[in-house]
């Protein structure tokens, strides 16, 4: 019989409600090549150290940069057939990486969410966030309109100065 080995993934809590509506964690992940969160995972995975101790679903972890650390989310991922490649080992650095490449997946979504519809109508920027925000259920705690305007605003810029 063959043996089901998991390796848990400390995400920050919005990043965990983006998957969760947005791809397949509401339950246990199998990771799988054939999308690209399962590829990244794939590159992320190393094999583990000795002197390693795995993550617990339990296990209470705060990540994040100093002054903004947030207590975090464990996402499991089922390595099912590839487990076989001994590499079953997340580092703190690649727990990093994961949490800025999907939360750079969320900016991404949002402005194209909110250009779209600035494309079809003129509208005001805010009631579009907040619509945003309101689609994933993310609080205050995991990221503020004000925040998410403040990036939107940034990269408008940012694409008037390339065109």
């Amino acid at each position: 019989m063959s043996e089901h080995i998991s390796v848990a993934i400390p995400v920050l809590p919005h990043v965990k409600k983006y998957l969760d509506k947005n791809t397949f964690l509401n339950s246990s992940y199998n990771l799988s090549l054939n999308d690209n969160i399962g590829i990244f995972i794939m590159s992320l995975l190393e094999p583990t150290p000795k002197y390693a101790k795995p993550i617990k679903a339990d296990q209470v972890i705060y990540i994040g940069h100093k002054g903004g650390r947030q207590r975090a989310e464990i996402i499991s991922i089922n390595l099912g057939g590839y487990s076989n490649l001994c590499r079953t080992h997340i580092s703190s650095r690649s727990i990093h990486l994961f949490n800025a490449w999907v939360n750079d997946m969320i900016r991404r979504e949002m402005y194209v969410y909110i250009e779209s519809r600035l494309m079809e109508k003129k509208q005001d920027v805010k009631p579009m966030i907040y619509d945003f925000i309101d689609k994933y259920n993310f609080s205050d705690d995991d990221k503020t309109y004000w925040s998410l305007e403040k990036w939107y605003t940034r990269n408008k810029k940012k694409a008037k100065q390339v065109d």
